[in-house]
């Protein structure tokens, strides 16, 4: 994560909403809140944590970083998208570490794809909020489960 992003403040159509991390800090209890809209999938929820000019990256893609969506729309969309391609999807065994605007949350990824596959991976998010108390950057990480040689 560059300097920019630890300190970066929030854009000005954030300014006019209040966030849901009422301290501006990351506290365990946020986390938690945060993925239980996750397992009820409710994207509206999850959508009130996101600055506007947010940055989501996901495990899996063609960089290094993953995936890389930025904004709001684009956040939404993937989210929604991710809650249709796995509709039982469910967050658990977590555990949640809280340090000033860094967030970080562990936990276990289940769930059955429309196309008939079940996953169940172990995996962590790093978030860090900007100076409003929204979520300016999520960086998301799972293992790899390869079969044995």
């Amino acid at each position: 994560m560059t300097e920019t992003n630890v300190n970066k403040t929030s854009s000005s159509a954030s300014e006019s909403r209040r966030s849901p991390i009422r301290s501006g800090e990351w506290q365990d209890e946020d986390l938690r809140d945060f993925l239980d809209a996750f397992n009820k999938h409710d994207v509206d929820r999850i959508m009130e944590y996101f600055s506007d000019d947010c940055v989501l990256e996901t495990p899996r893609g063609p960089e290094i970083w993953g995936n890389r969506y930025e904004g709001q729309a684009a956040v939404r969309e993937i989210l929604s998208y991710r809650f249709g391609w796995l509709p039982d999807m469910h967050y658990g065994r977590d555990e949640h570490w809280a340090k000033g605007k860094l967030g970080v949350s562990r936990w276990v990824l289940t769930g059955n794809s429309v196309d008939g596959d079940r996953i169940e991976v172990q995996g962590c998010d790093v978030m860090q909020l900007d100076d409003a108390g929204f979520i300016c950057h999520k960086d998301s990480y799972w293992k790899i489960i390869q079969p044995p040689s």
